[in-house]
């Protein structure tokens, strides 16, 4: 990272140009433009700015297809391809893979447990024991039968998601509520017109067994994948809260099977003590990454996309463990 003097010299020598008004950077060359809003204390990052402007660059030679516009939120930092916190919109009908690359299918999820802080702390040592063996130490218990999966390719989700109730089979899925798998498939964009092809399909997934136990389901992802409990510290918008449960005090779960960076406050307190803050991996390079200092702070993010009009706070949350691959 560099002061905006020190890096405005490092991209002018590579053809960049950088102004800042508003809270807005601009960015641009011969070959594209790109903005970026960042708050004023928040330096850019060449690397990234340079990983922008590439994409904003991006045509389909001899064709109409190209990038129409590219910018940046406030948790803008280098990607291995392309950027984080990255928009890039294309004319119709073109796709670059390389843009969502791994992380196609990621997203977030809050769960609400009902449980209060004192609540957690009392079954703090079951529920770290139950959820490192389950989340970490392979024990989890999701079979699934090649059929399932071949209805998946050739129906879709919902048919993926009927199978499961249909043919008996044993694990986590008697317990799995279907109702709510398909509210929470209705929220996905597009999910339910996915289309596909059982001829398309691994044959590890629809071959000559009947039983399969995919190694990647049901664990939290590697990279910056997690499953992390919180308290709901503060509540702003106390009716749309109220529509998604969040009462202030109460523990909640988030599991991100993408991006998380810049999304930690720091360390948290209550009542002016500090509040442990554990993070449980079997990796312990994970321990650093975790450190809320290796975070950006989450107030200005949130701030300067509040009064861009990007977003509307509903509550604040305070990480209490987290559970890292």
């Amino acid at each position: 990272m560099f002061p905006l003097s020190r890096l405005q010299k490092a991209l002018r020598r590579q053809g960049i140009a950088v102004a800042y008004a508003d809270g807005i950077y601009t960015l641009s060359n011969p070959h594209a433009q790109a903005s970026v809003l960042l708050p004023h204390n928040f330096p850019l990052e060449e690397k990234a700015v340079r990983q922008l402007m590439a994409f904003a660059a991006v045509a389909v030679p001899g064709q109409d297809g190209h990038v129409c516009k590219a910018c940046a939120t406030p948790d803008f930092h280098p990607g291995s391809i392309a950027p984080v916190g990255s928009i890039v919109a294309t004319s119709p009908d073109m796709v670059i893979p390389a843009i969502p690359g791994t992380d196609i299918a990621c997203g977030m999820c809050l769960i609400t447990t009902g449980l209060t802080l004192a609540q957690f702390e009392a079954r703090k040592p079951q529920l770290l024991a139950k959820l490192k063996h389950v989340l970490l130490e392979d024990g989890r218990n999701v079979p699934l039968r090649s059929k399932a999966f071949a209805a998946l390719f050739d129906v879709g989700p919902e048919a993926f998601i009927d199978s499961l109730h249909k043919d008996g089979i044993c694990g986590l899925w008697p317990r799995v509520d279907k109702a709510r798998l398909l509210r929470e498939l209705d929220d996905c964009i597009a999910l339910r017109e996915l289309g596909g092809g059982l001829r398309h399909a691994p044959e590890a997934l629809v071959g000559t067994r009947d039983v399969i136990r995919d190694p990647s389901l049901g664990t939290t992802g590697s990279g910056n994948h997690f499953v992390e409990i919180q308290l709901v510290d503060a509540v702003m918008d106390r009716h749309a809260a109220y529509r998604h449960g969040l009462v202030p005090g109460e523990v909640v779960v988030m599991r991100r099977s993408i991006r998380r960076q810049a999304m930690r406050a720091m360390r948290p307190t209550v009542g002016g003590d500090e509040m442990a803050f554990q993070c449980v991996t079997l990796r312990e390079e994970r321990r650093v990454e975790e450190a809320p200092m290796a975070y950006k702070k989450i107030g200005p993010v949130i701030a300067a996309q509040e009064e861009a009009g990007l977003l509307q706070s509903v509550a604040r949350l305070k990480p209490l463990l987290t559970f890292k691959a």
